[in-house]
């Protein structure tokens, strides 16, 4: 389910299997109206080929983000979700709050936990044959 490469190239690499993470997909979709975010699945083999730096086990743990001309660098947990708040207009507010030492912690947080329970959670997509 690779989307458009946007104008900021923006990579966003989520878990295609998981209900939860699918509703967030939606969710930024929906408010991406400047198409600057590129959403691919982290079951997309041919991703760690193209992306060294990337492993199965950091997109398992969560969500992570590629910065175009950082892409040997990627973001993980709250400073993903960061960075694709930045690029949406109506969510950019809560961005610059999450950097706030207090709320950049909980976040932290709350992120992983929310990740460790998030087929229970939201449930899972996966297609069984």
């Amino acid at each position: 389910m690779a989307g458009q490469r946007g104008r900021a190239g923006l990579i966003v690499i989520w878990d295609c299997e998981c209900g939860l993470c699918r509703r967030f997909m939606v969710a930024c979709r929906r408010l991406d109206w400047l198409d600057r975010l590129e959403w691919r699945c982290r079951q997309e083999e041919a991703l760690y080929r193209r992306y060294p730096a990337l492993s199965e086990e950091m997109t398992q743990r969560s969500m992570v983000v590629l910065v175009p001309g950082r892409e040997g660098r990627p973001l993980a947990g709250i400073g993903a979700v960061r960075q694709v708040f930045l690029h949406l207009p109506l969510l950019f507010p809560i961005a610059l709050l999450l950097w706030l030492p207090g709320l950049s912690h909980l976040g932290e947080w709350a992120y992983y936990w929310v990740a460790r329970n998030r087929y229970r959670l939201g449930g899972s997509c996966r297609i069984r044959g």
